[in-house]
């Protein structure tokens, strides 16, 4: 969709929670965008809807997994878009750091799911590069 491409290229990144868009960061929207974005809700929200097989919420043992989030949710919506926007990517990942200083990374893996990593301050570094090139070579390597 040429609008989300817009918003993408303009450096923001879009996802959904439920019926409702999430774009981020905010400061950087501008009224022309936003007007944009409202009038294209629909279709913003259609762009951004997971395939049917992406969507599941089993474990692998095949039971349900406890609900959620809005953080989590909102994490798994944004990896999920990413994959859908780029159809070569195998994988695709979100970070926050939790108030304790928690690195809680949500990683999506085509055609495998979406998971949650969490790690601890005491063995992640936010100012070390090396920490977070670690990170992405784990990744890389994953599935």
């Amino acid at each position: 969709m040429e609008l989300l491409e817009r918003l993408r290229t303009a450096g923001l990144t879009v996802s959904r929670t439920g019926n409702q868009l999430v774009v981020a960061p905010r400061d950087r929207l501008t009224d022309e965008l936003r007007a944009a974005i409202r009038a294209a809700k629909p279709q913003l929200l259609s762009a951004l809807q997971p395939k049917p097989t992406e969507m599941g919420n089993e474990t692998h043992a095949g039971a349900i997994a406890a609900p959620l989030s809005s953080a989590q949710e909102a994490a798994r919506w944004e990896v999920l878009a990413q994959l859908e926007a780029n159809p070569s990517v195998q994988r695709a990942f979100v970070n926050r750091f939790n108030e304790d200083g928690t690195m809680v990374v949500m990683l999506a893996i085509r055609g495998v799911g979406t998971g949650e990593l969490h790690i601890p301050a005491e063995r992640f570094n936010q100012a070390s590069l090396d920490d977070y090139g670690a990170l992405l070579n784990t990744i890389e390597g994953a599935g």
